[in-house]
């Protein structure tokens, strides 16, 4: 389940291109996900049957069903575009979380941190695991997480992060600006998709930093700018672009156990416990990734 699925069950509202579109009955959802290949078509190169792989590009619409179904068909499927070889030390689960973690990785990455920078990751949902992974595996030296669900600090905090902090419990940028001498961080991830996030890492990037951003919103934010337009803040976005190509370093580096992402997945179920896989993902306190196994 991903954290835009979230969104669609919760407001009937899928955002498309520059609006929200309203969902249609009879869609399958799912854009997270990997398999094993059942019958390819003629016109298919580079896959066969059997094939272990991670499967992008679906679960947009009633054109496109996704993954949360038994078997769906993968329109295009062209190996580095809409299909990923997965190594036999990958499991199908870790599998399923290639495309969280590579947006993560794509959001640190569009960020350009070098090494000695101090950074800090808002939300540590498997998009802010997968960033902060990213930066260690670039070079960063200090790595803060903010989040509020302590279930997803703790694993943060054992996944690499060197300063963890419960935003529920003290103000992150109050603290921020406390490790880092009044200077602020380097670079900030907002990954949470929250206007207060957004608003916080503005105000807890230095001068001259950058702030990247992955996350997608609910609602708009109410912001007043001049202070980053003054301070030549850098502000990148993470989640799209030149994303897709990561798929195959994120496979990689989950490879050769660069990166690490199994601890994330708490929860497990059935596709006739949906419902409450959805619920369950409310609760940040005791999920960090739900998947699906038909």
């Amino acid at each position: 389940i991903c954290g835009s699925d979230i969104h669609r069950w919760k407001m009937g509202t899928e955002f498309v291109g520059f609006s929200w579109r309203k969902q249609q009955a009879g869609e399958v959802w799912g854009h997270e996900l990997s398999g094993e290949v059942m019958a390819v078509g003629d016109k298919v190169a580079a896959i066969n049957k059997g094939d272990r792989v991670v499967v992008t590009g679906v679960g947009g619409n009633i054109d496109r069903p996704g993954g949360f179904t038994e078997r769906i068909r993968v329109p295009n499927a062209v190996v580095g575009k809409t299909i990923f070889p997965l190594p036999d030390n990958i499991s199908f689960e870790e599998g399923a979380l290639v495309e969280p973690m590579t947006v993560g990785l794509n959001a640190a990455r569009r960020a350009k941190p070098k090494f000695g920078d101090t950074v800090v990751i808002l939300g540590a949902g498997v998009i802010g695991q997968g960033a902060m992974q990213g930066f260690r595996a670039m070079g960063a030296t200090k790595i803060i997480v903010s989040e509020v669900g302590q279930k997803r600090l703790e694993m943060a905090k054992a996944l690499g992060a060197d300063i963890v902090i419960n935003a529920r419990e003290e103000d992150p940028v109050k603290r921020v600006l406390e490790i880092t001498s009044s200077k602020g961080a380097d670079i900030v991830a907002e990954c949470a998709g929250q206007p207060v996030t957004f608003v916080q890492a503005m105000d807890m990037v230095r001068d001259l930093g950058t702030v990247t951003i992955p996350a997608l919103y609910e609602q708009p934010v109410q912001w007043l700018p001049n202070s980053v337009i003054l301070r030549n803040i850098n502000i990148v976005t993470g989640l799209s672009g030149d994303g897709r190509m990561n798929f195959f370093d994120t496979i990689e580096l989950l490879r050769t156990h660069k990166f690490n992402c199994k601890p994330l997945i708490s929860h497990e179920f059935s596709l006739d416990k949906a419902t409450e896989a959805f619920e369950t993902h409310l609760k940040s306190d005791e999920s960090i990734k739900i998947i699906f196994k038909p």
